[in-house]
């Protein structure tokens, strides 16, 4: 039940977990060095999670977590653990997620919340026949939904009260052919432009 926190004046910016943690609270604040969390073990329980600084972090585990996450002007690469930000709400306030899900998989997310007056990115790879699936969207931030390879398949959520701008294109790679499907009645952006 420790507040846990990495910055910049640690001496290595690799952390291994080798059982199941449970602090109160996590915060990575690093902007002049880019963090790994990996390891066997994972964050568990109540904890909440917050990343600011504009550094990079990259989380290669699958925690389960159900406390709030947060990501502020930083970007967060989740790779294939659609887990590792947890399983309750996750904040966006000008964050970036980059997922590379080998297997179809849902971001582990009860819903995603976008501050208002901000932009915010869901970068999608790994194998691209392979779907990655969004959670609820609330919020009236702006998104972009990009790929990192050819054909990637995005399955959004709900998103009857989003009202920020959705942005879908396929960023960086030869050929727009990034695949977006909205499933069931309701799931549509009920203001939200898609651009």
């Amino acid at each position: 039940l420790d507040e846990v926190t990495f910055d910049d004046t640690a001496t290595g910016y690799t952390v291994d977990l080798r059982g199941a943690m449970q602090p109160s609270s996590v915060t990575v604040n690093n902007s002049a060095n880019a963090y790994t969390i990996t390891g066997g073990g994972s964050i568990t329980g109540s904890s909440t999670f917050t990343k600011t600084g504009t550094g990079q972090l990259t989380m290669q585990v699958a925690n389960t977590f159900f406390g709030a996450a947060s990501i502020s002007d930083s970007t967060v690469d989740i790779g294939a653990f659609a887990g590792a930000l947890g399983t309750g709400a996750l904040t966006l306030n000008n964050g970036i997620v980059a997922v590379a899900n080998t297997a179809t998989a849902g971001l582990g997310n009860s819903q995603i919340s976008l501050t208002t007056g901000t932009a915010n990115t869901i970068r999608a790879g790994g194998t691209a026949v392979q779907a990655i699936g969004l959670p609820q969207v609330v919020g009236d931030g702006d998104l972009t939904i990009e790929q990192a390879v050819v054909g990637k398949i995005v399955d959004l959520g709900n998103m009857s009260t989003y009202t920020g701008d959705l942005n879908l294109f396929g960023d960086g790679v030869a050929g727009n052919s990034l695949v977006v499907r909205m499933n069931g009645g309701g799931n549509s952006p009920a203001l939200a432009r898609v651009n």
